[in-house]
């Protein structure tokens, strides 16, 4: 059985990206969202995703808060931040701290970020 994934990414091609090595390596992408309110809005009911790949900087609601909200839907969710290098540490430090598994810089190795996701989802 496939592990499931959601993405949550206002550029179409990060999401791309993403979607396309989490496929290729057994993942099923089951949504993507271009903002984290129309995401946390089918979080709230379909839970069925083991994994949220997110970006910081999003319309609207930004990805912390996206993160803590996603967190008091589920506790048990992996959820990585794929950023780019713009972000501040000081961002990064708040995703962690919101409850986001890792934090991966843009542009990442295919094979490390497969890696680094597996390593943390089978803990």
């Amino acid at each position: 059985m496939s592990k499931k994934a959601i993405i949550i990414d206002d550029s179409m091609i990060s999401a791309l990206v993403i979607k396309t090595a989490l496929q290729k390596h057994g993942f099923e992408v089951v949504k993507s969202f271009q903002n984290a309110e129309d995401f946390l809005e089918y979080f709230k009911t379909h839970k069925e995703a083991e994994l949220i790949i997110m970006d910081l900087v999003l319309p609207g609601m930004n990805g912390i808060e996206a993160i803590k909200r996603a967190k008091e839907i589920s506790q048990t969710v992996k959820i990585f931040v794929v950023s780019s290098l713009g972000d501040s540490p000081q961002e990064i430090c708040s995703a962690i701290e919101a409850g986001a598994s890792n934090v991966v810089l843009k542009p990442f190795e295919e094979k490390a970020f497969i890696e680094l996701i597996n390593a943390d989802i089978n803990k």
